[in-house]
């Protein structure tokens, strides 16, 4: 759970929940209330933990104001991507909106009617924990959800996810700690990767896995009109 409750607080966070969700009156107000009684230990850090959920204002009553992925994604049947934009929200608020949508992607696979979508995840690390990392890898890879992965520091990557990758693409590495973490997703030798990796050029990338039949292959990627990389705002101008 993203709010990393003790074991005993957690235990009464999902009696309360549960009773709130079987009366259907289940909201942050009466989740404070219904702790008030509650051990002053286990009162407290519920309470910590639903205020800082509250303080990223991603939970409202105002049902005009709610957003339903199930309608987003109807939006989406002839094609089209729906991106979430975590920049300059705090780890709290990125955890919570993250598995949310995951859990509600889940839900939506499970059904027999659900059709199989991507999951792109930039920088993944920074809000998907261990256990996250399971349920989407083990779980949610069968009930149609193609992942992929992309990041600048592969040590980051949980080594969960790197033995269960398909497919991988390597643009220029040089750090032989990020090459050694990304070999077992290979099954081509040591040698091949450290000698090829390193002296790709810009805006080359070495393809391996099933696409490739496990053949190293070197691929370039298109120029495009857009700014796809972060820029920096600099103190003085360039001249």
């Amino acid at each position: 759970m993203l709010v990393k409750l003790p074991e005993a607080s957690a235990a009464t966070l999902r009696e309360v929940w549960n009773h709130l969700e079987g009366i259907k009156a289940l909201n942050l107000n009466n989740l404070f209330q219904e702790i008030e009684d509650k051990s002053a230990r286990v009162k407290e850090a519920i309470y910590r933990r639903l205020k800082a959920i509250e303080e990223t204002g991603i939970i409202t009553e105002d049902k005009e104001e709610e957003t339903r992925i199930e309608e987003y994604l109807e939006k989406l049947e002839n094609g089209g991507a729906l991106i979430v934009n975590l920049k300059a929200k705090s780890r709290v608020s990125q955890g919570i909106v993250v598995q949310t949508i995951i859990s509600k992607l889940r839900q939506l696979l499970e059904e027999k009617k659900s059709e199989p979508l991507f999951i792109f995840a930039e920088e993944a690390h920074l809000y998907l924990g261990h256990t996250m990392w399971l349920d989407l890898v083990t779980r949610m890879r069968h009930l149609g959800a193609y992942q992929f992965y992309m990041t600048n520091t592969p040590t980051s990557i949980d080594e969960l996810i790197i033995r269960q990758t398909d497919n991988i693409f390597i643009f220029n590495l040089t750090n032989k700690k990020d090459l050694d973490h990304i070999l077992p997703a290979t099954i081509i030798d040591e040698e091949t990767i450290k000698s090829i990796v390193p002296a790709l050029p810009p805006r080359t990338y070495l393809a391996i896995g099933t696409t490739t039949k496990e053949y190293p292959f070197i691929a370039y990627t298109k120029t495009l009109e857009y700014q796809t990389a972060g820029k920096t705002k600099l103190l003085w101008e360039e001249r």
